[in-house]
């Protein structure tokens, strides 16, 4: 696979480093029950667990990661995730949708939000990155043509960092970065 990078850098960027983390596959036993008793404990009562779903067997085969590590001036950093677009393999039957709004919901998007989101994601292409827990912002972004969202969100102890997820049609996309939001989007509308 010939790596995607950003064609645009803040000045004094170098790569510090590039890793790879191999491929794995997922198997998941869908569990109606638990996943009720999940919603009831986070008092997600707007929502039902799509019919059919209990031992619904879900595959998903993640292709191996790279990742690139830039350091800008400052000590700021930034890193590039990126990986063909994950295999996901489930029974025609499952909601994937509703599912996925669930899910936006459980990782603590507000009502409406996961609602939108969950219409404008091709969930048999593309996989929710796991949310910060303490992610104070979520907006949809235009990368290059393509749907994205954009996170701002703070560690506990460190600076305030953005998330950008998108995807194409051959590849899905993370750039996590704590540099000025302007210029996390334009490196993130740069990859090439």
């Amino acid at each position: 696979m010939t790596l995607a990078t950003p064609q645009w850098l803040p000045n004094n960027t170098q790569v510090i480093e590039t890793a790879v983390m191999g491929e794995r596959v997922v198997r998941v036993t869908a569990n109606s029950q638990r996943l009720q008793q999940v919603m009831d404990a986070l008092g997600i009562n707007d929502l039902t667990v799509p019919v059919g779903l209990d031992g619904q067997v879900v595959n998903v085969r993640v292709p191996p990661v790279v990742m690139i590590r830039y350091d800008h001036q400052n000590g700021r950093r930034s890193r590039l995730f990126q990986a063909r677009t994950p295999q996901l393999t489930m029974p025609n039957s499952i909601d994937v949708q509703a599912l996925g709004e669930i899910g936006l919901r459980i990782l603590g998007l507000p009502p409406a939000e996961a609602k939108q989101f969950a219409q404008a994601i091709d969930w048999h292409t593309t996989l929710v990155v796991p949310v910060p827990p303490n992610a104070s912002s979520f907006r949809e972004v235009d990368i290059g043509g393509h749907r994205g969202v954009l996170i701002q969100h703070q560690p506990r102890n460190q600076s305030p960092t953005s998330t950008i997820v998108w995807s194409t049609p051959e590849r899905v996309f993370a750039l996590v970065s704590i540099q000025h939001v302007a210029e996390v989007m334009a490196m993130a509308t740069s990859v090439r």
